[in-house]
C-alpha cells in the first residue's frame, strides 16, 4: 500500500507540474532558492518507498535524513527459484524483502553550477532486510539481514529551489551480512540453508533506482 501510494504521489505531481506556473513550474530557473525541503520516493529493484528531510548547507551542497520501508515481493510456488549449488541447490518459493526497513544520512554535491540538476549523492545509514522462503521438500527457512549500509550513485532533479521538485536517483547499495535459519523439518535442510545463505551474501551491491517527488521551502 504504501509503495502504491508514492507512486500516485510521483505520477500526481508530475502530471501538475505539467501545467502549473511559479511554484510548480520545476523547469524554470529562475526558481526561489530554498533553505530545506520534504520529499517522498519510491525505489526498487527491492520495492520501497519513503521520505527525507532536506537541508542546504549551501547552494551546492544538500544533506539528507531518510527513511524507508518495503513490502518485499513473492516468489509463487508455480515459478520458484533456484539457489544453492551441486547437492546444495534446491528451488524456493515464499516472499523475500518484506517487513523491512532503513534509516540514515545522505550528503548530495552539485558540482557544476550551470548544471544545478545534476548531483553526485553518498550516504550511509542502518537497515534490515528480511525473508521467509520455503523449499521444494516443505522445510520453511527465515533470511535476515541487519547492520550498517553504504550508498553511492548520481541523480538529476531535486534542485534546492521554493516550490515543486523532482528527481531521479541511480545508485549501488552495499548489503549487510545475511543469516539464514531453519525450521531443520528435513535431514537436507542443513545443507540447503548453506546454500542459501552463500547464494545470498552474493550480494554485496545491491543496485537502486529512485524516483522523488519533494517541496521547497
Amino acid at each position: 500500500m504504501l509503495k502504491k501510494l508514492l507512486v500516485a504521489f510521483v505520477l500526481i505531481g508530475s502530471t501538475i507540474s505539467l501545467f502549473g506556473q511559479s511554484k510548480l513550474a520545476f523547469w524554470k530557473k529562475d526558481r526561489e532558492y530554498a533553505k530545506n525541503s520534504f520529499s517522498i520516493n519510491t525505489s526498487g529493484p527491492i520495492p520501497g518507498g519513503g521520505f527525507s528531510f532536506n537541508h542546504q548547507l549551501n547552494r551546492q551542497t544538500t544533506i539528507s535524513a531518510f527513511y524507508g520501508e518495503s513490502e518485499g515481493f513473492d516468489i509463487e510456488q508455480s515459478d520458484p527459484i533456484s539457489f544453492g549449488e551441486g547437492d546444495n541447490e534446491t528451488s524456493y518459493y515464499g516472499t523475500l524483502a518484506n517487513n523491512s526497513s532503513w534509516c540514515g544520512l545522505q550528503l548530495n554535491y552539485r558540482p557544476f553550477e550551470k548544471l544545478e540538476g545534476l548531483r553526485v549523492a553518498f550516504g550511509a545509514g542502518v537497515g534490515k532486510l528480511q525473508g521467509a522462503l520455503t523449499d521444494s521438500l516443505g522445510a520453511e527457512y527465515r533470511i535476515r539481514a541487519s547492520g550498517p549500509f553504504t550508498y553511492m550513485g548520481i541523480g538529476y532533479g531535486l534542485r534546492p529551489v521554493k516550490g515543486l521538485q523532482l528527481g531521479i536517483d541511480i545508485g549501488w547499495l552495499t548489503a549487510p551480512t545475511f543469516e539464514v535459519s531453519s525450521d531443520g523439518s528435513h535431514d537436507q535442510t542443513d545443507r540447503f540453508r548453506h546454500g542459501l545463505e552463500s547464494d545470498m551474501n552474493e550480494f554485496t551491491l545491491i543496485p537502486n533506482l529512485q524516483l522523488s517527488i519533494g517541496w521547497g521551502f
